[in-house]
């Protein structure tokens, strides 16, 4: 196929929707559109809001820091949407369709569309997969993902958890392996804060160390907690900046604050942080935390990589592939705050002898997410 006549339409969320997997779709979406002639399908409705445990489900940035032209058509939940998604596709008459899948739970909206579609269409099905099973591993995801997933003809992974997990639903269909692109676009406006400005706190000498994003337990906040009174015995000036909507019942993390009696070495800010204000905590802070108890890839990991930051990380899932140890971060090997803690002094005690900022900048300029391309021209090359 010519890559100038090429269409493709993209179905995933992207703004005016918040998070990741939004910020994911737009990125890919620009990228494409620099080869093929792409029109994103977003969706109507993501998730019930009696579902979402957040505040909202909109972006609420002053700075868009990606977003792509889009169609909101496409619902979880109604039936309607889904067939004039599939209207709206036999118009559009695409040479791909790429559906972004990273959670169950979109599975019936998935297999809904496939059924509307014409023949001649569902074989054009590309998935870029960025998890396969969510994170907190309900027992129906196994049941939701073979109904959603399988619809796919060939797949995209972002990492090799990734792909060994779809292996299992992918039999002999071709798996294409990619990586989750670096985010260095949220820092805007390169202004200087200083320390107090950000947080009142955190002092100039202070070591500060940076968890950030949802707080959900498979994150492992309460494991960077717990690990704290270990790293201030080794470490008297360390910090802990703790920067996200809290999922979970903020209440258990307060109370291993108070038990270990916490309140002046950990600072808070509960609360979703618009595009423009990310840089603020990045910049003040001099490793970042990533004590998952289980992962894929971390939008996280790539968006501290973005502002040349290390990380101390559990080995877990898609962390030993983009973690240089020793050169970009430190991987503890046992899920828990005491194996948590030495990672941190680990690293305290080493950091002045690397130099850690030019070797995250040698894994950014080799990022590879670019090839993406290749392997969507690949895929249309073969569709019969």
């Amino acid at each position: 196929m010519s890559n100038s006549s090429t269409k493709i339409v993209v179905i995933g969320p992207c703004y005016p929707y918040r998070g990741g997997i939004a910020t994911f779709v737009s990125y890919l979406c620009n990228l494409l559109n620099k080869h093929f002639d792409v029109t994103l399908i977003n969706y109507s409705m993501l998730y019930p809001s009696v579902l979402f445990p957040g505040k909202t489900q909109y972006d609420e940035s002053k700075d868009l820091v990606f977003s792509f032209e889009n169609k909101r058509l496409f619902s979880s939940l109604n039936p309607f949407s889904w067939v004039r998604t599939a209207n709206e596709i036999k118009k559009l008459n695409p040479d791909i369709i790429i559906m972004d899948w990273w959670n169950p739970f979109f599975a019936l909206c998935f297999r809904g569309l496939y059924i509307f579609l014409p023949k001649e269409y569902k074989k054009k099905i590309l998935i870029v997969a960025e998890n396969v099973v969510s994170h907190e591993g309900r027992s129906i995801d196994k049941l939701l993902t073979k109904i959603g997933i399988t619809i796919g003809n060939a797949y995209i992974v972002l990492s090799d958890k990734v792909k060994e997990q779809i292996s299992y639903y992918a039999g002999n269909k071709t798996i294409y392996k990619s990586n989750l692109p670096i985010y260095d676009s949220f820092d805007t406006v390169h202004k200087v804060h200083t320390r107090k400005e950000v947080c009142y706190k955190i002092n100039d000498g202070d070591f500060v160390l940076l968890f950030f994003g949802y707080i959900r337990k498979y994150k492992g906040l309460d494991i960077a907690l717990e690990s704290m009174p270990a790293i201030l015995e080794k470490i008297p000036n360390a910090k802990l900046l703790v920067v996200g909507e809290s999922y979970d019942d903020w209440a258990a993390y307060e109370a291993i604050i108070h038990a270990h009696d916490l309140q002046n070495h950990v600072e808070v800010v509960s609360e979703y942080v618009p595009n423009e204000e990310v840089e603020k905590y990045f910049s003040v802070s001099d490793l970042v935390l990533l004590p998952y108890r289980n992962a894929t890839q971390s939008g996280i990991l790539n968006i501290a990589y973005g502002f040349d930051k290390p990380v101390v990380a559990t080995s877990v899932g898609g962390f030993t592939e983009f973690i240089e140890e020793g050169k970009t971060g430190l991987l503890v090997k046992e899920v828990s705050p005491e194996s948590f803690a030495n990672g941190v002094i680990n690293f305290y005690n080493n950091y002045r002898n690397v130099d850690f900022k030019t070797n995250i900048q040698k894994i950014v300029a080799a990022n590879s997410f670019d090839k993406i391309i290749e392997y969507v021209k690949d895929f249309g090359a073969n569709i019969r």
